[in-house]
């Protein structure tokens, strides 16, 4: 089962490389991440009387190869995130499955 949500996206930039962990289980051990990095505008919720506007959260998705899928959409632009639920891990972690523009910003200026 997955859930959409819809968001204003303000940018995606290629995430790839290693890192090592300091600590944990893969301590001392390069591990290699291969994201597209997704920056959304989120708005603060309604009901929140000290904040107004948005805020900037960064997603992840798996594949810095789709960056090439939105490499000629116009940004800013609303696209449709899809997360499916990762119930392995508790408590259970969405994940980020795919992204589809469904309206682009243009401006008129």
């Amino acid at each position: 089962m997955s859930q959409i949500q819809t968001v204003l996206v303000q940018g995606l930039y290629i995430s790839k490389g290693e890192y090592t962990p300091e600590n944990g289980k893969n301590k001392g051990i390069p591990q290699p991440y291969d994201n597209l990095n997704i920056h959304a505008s989120i708005p603060f919720p309604a009901e929140n009387m000290d904040a107004k506007g948005c805020k900037e959260q960064i997603f992840k998705l798996k594949g810095s190869g789709n960056f090439y899928r939105f490499k000629d959409v116009e940004l800013p632009a609303m696209f449709d995130l899809e997360f499916e639920f990762d119930f392995a891990r508790t408590p259970p972690k969405p994940v980020l499955k795919d992204i589809k523009v469904t309206k682009s910003l243009e401006s008129k200026a």
